[in-house]
């Protein structure tokens, strides 16, 4: 059996277009921007934050997905924003979202359920990593 000269062109058309559509799938192609690399991004985006304010709610969002054991040090620092003291289970007060969705990614992460002040997570931090100081990084 022998392909006319159409049909040998239209054959090939079709075998270089799945080629191409199977090494260009999303499921092949790596992404833009590796998880570790928007873990660094986010944890000097905590460790430069001056306040509460700004990128820091997203940053706690996707850290509380993402986030692994190194950004553990860098959520329990943003803690400094909030008040520091822990809320007893008799009181019937709320916390602000964004310190909510901070303390859940420690949570998450570690496995803890400490607190919610930096006292708390800092004294929890100096137990479990006794050699590793919880300082600020320089800025």
């Amino acid at each position: 059996m022998t392909l006319s000269k159409t049909a040998t062109s239209l054959l090939f058309v079709i075998v270089a277009t799945a080629s191409f559509a199977l090494h260009a799938s999303p499921q092949t192609q790596k992404p833009a921007h590796s998880t570790a690399t928007k873990l660094a991004k986010l944890h000097r985006l905590l460790d430069s934050a001056t306040d509460d304010k700004g990128d820091i709610h997203d940053a706690f969002l996707s850290l509380g997905t993402i986030g692994d054991s190194s950004s553990v040090p860098h959520l329990i620092r943003a803690l400094r924003f909030y008040p520091d003291h822990e809320i007893g289970p008799n009181e019937n007060v709320g916390l602000i979202c964004t310190h909510r969705h901070c303390v859940d990614a420690l949570e998450r992460i570690t496995g803890a359920k400490v607190g919610i002040s930096y006292s708390s997570w800092n004294a929890w931090w100096q137990t479990t990593h006794p050699n590793q100081p919880l300082a600020n990084p320089s800025r």
